[in-house]
């Protein structure tokens, strides 16, 4: 199954299947952060700030696990973990040269795991250090091995954030990616953003 035969939309929801084959995230920065005056990173890394990296900053350095589900490019990871904001990122991603790698180095000790259905944009994450690991996978309808990955990825991570992406999943594989992060024995956070963020 393609990509774009993968990802559901419907009328009422955005889909940009074209930007998702792209190696750089360049026409992401384009048709997304600039088009549609993307501003949502910005207050994803606020709301982190305030409500979940004093826990962070409590670990004593440790390195924490933690996905970033329906990543993309990695946008919200560089807000969050790089502490960029959404200019910042737009800079970093001008053009093919200048987003060969993150703008800012990680600030927090997080391990990051990219999740997404876009080998193109995981390869590029993981490619730009945004991402320690990655794993491709249509989490509405994962193969075996994406689906087993998935699951233990997120029950070994103290942190979930998803943001503008839940939308493209159905109610099934909410209830099942979101119960594997719950049911582990450990305290937890998530952060979702479910607001339309143009």
């Amino acid at each position: 199954m393609t990509t774009e035969n993968a990802i559901k939309t419907d009328e009422k929801k955005q889909h940009f299947d074209d930007i998702y084959v792209a190696e750089n995230p360049v026409p992401f920065k384009e048709r997304i952060l600039d088009a549609l005056d993307y501003i949502s990173d910005n207050h994803n890394r606020a709301t982190f700030n305030r409500l979940i990296r004093p826990w962070v900053d409590t670990q004593g350095g440790r390195r924490v696990p933690y996905v970033d589900l329906c990543c993309c490019f990695g946008n919200t990871t560089l807000a969050i973990g790089h502490e960029m904001s959404t200019d910042d990122i737009r800079e970093n991603w001008k053009d093919a040269s200048s987003s060969d790698r993150a703008l800012k180095p990680r600030a927090l000790p997080l391990e990051t795991t990219g999740i997404d259905i876009s080998a193109p944009a995981l390869a590029y994450g993981k490619r730009a250090g945004i991402f320690d690991r990655t794993i491709q996978a249509n989490l509405n309808d994962p193969a075996p091995e994406a689906a087993s990955a998935t699951q233990a990825a997120l029950s070994e991570a103290d942190l979930l954030i998803s943001t503008a992406a839940l939308v493209y999943l159905d109610l099934e594989a909410i209830e099942r990616w979101i119960e594997a992060f719950a049911s582990a024995p450990r305290p937890g956070y998530v952060m979702v953003n479910f607001l339309n963020p143009f």
